[in-house]
């Protein structure tokens, strides 16, 4: 069975060239004119994997896919462009659920998950999982919820990635849109993603205060470490894994 990825469109050609060399071929995410640009393509936004499961907004749901619609559609505002951004970190799902899709809040809760409720509604942003019981989290109320919940758990306050916004709001038609980093703040849960036995993140450690603890953490963790060295850090709203049946 073929291997894919749901990425960010944005997404540099070398990050593209290294996650396809891990035998994965890529579904780019478009972009959606209703979000704000920074999270627009991101698929933290619209998808959660959930063990073998993929819940997503129902128009960025594909056929013959391990993919579960759900009813939620992405909205331009906070809290509806939040209803799928939850991080899974073994049987513990930490999210804002006043929020969540009910089709998946109603699997999780079927399926025994520990509902771990915070007011961040940016769960999967704020939150890289490593491993079922290891994260890296950049939001201190959800850390002292893992923590709590026996998870290990690293925190850190990173100022240093960052997000994408269109250089001319003009363009409507993504081919012609051109990026640069916008005022905003990244999250390390968009930046840095694990595929197999590598985290990868999308830049250069070195340009991260807290880049050493970072890649010592994932080290501890028996994880192999990928950056792009000289590259900004871009938060791209992680990457997906999905599976397509033939």
């Amino acid at each position: 069975m073929t291997k894919f990825c749901i990425i960010d469109f944005r997404m540099r050609e070398v990050e593209k060239e290294y996650i396809r060399s891990l035998g994965y071929e890529l579904i780019e995410n478009r972009f959606n004119l209703e979000v704000y640009d920074e999270i627009s393509a991101h698929p933290d936004i619209y998808y959660t994997k959930v063990a073998d499961k993929v819940f997503c907004d129902p128009n960025r749901y594909i056929e013959n896919s391990n993919m579960v619609s759900g009813v939620s559609i992405v909205g331009p505002t906070y809290p509806t462009d939040i209803p799928y951004n939850l991080a899974v970190v073994g049987k513990n799902a930490v999210h804002n659920f006043k929020y969540t899709d009910g089709i998946l809040k109603t699997f999780l809760e079927k399926a025994g998950y520990n509902l771990i409720q915070v007011e961040q509604g940016y769960t999967k942003c704020s939150t890289c999982v490593l491993t079922d019981n290891s994260c890296i989290v950049s939001d201190i109320a959800i850390a002292r919820e893992l923590l709590n919940a026996g998870v290990d758990v690293l925190f850190v306050s990173e100022p240093d990635i960052k997000l994408l916004e269109r250089t001319n709001k003009i363009f409507i038609e993504q081919s012609k849109m051109r990026f640069m980093p916008s005022e905003m703040n990244g999250f390390i849960g968009g930046a840095l993603v694990v595929l197999g036995d590598t985290a990868i993140l999308f830049g250069d450690v070195n340009k991260l205060i807290n880049g050493k603890k970072i890649k010592t953490f994932i080290e501890s963790k028996g994880l192999k470490f990928k950056w792009f060295e000289g590259l900004d850090v871009i938060d791209y709203g992680g990457v997906i894994e999905v599976e397509k049946y033939e």
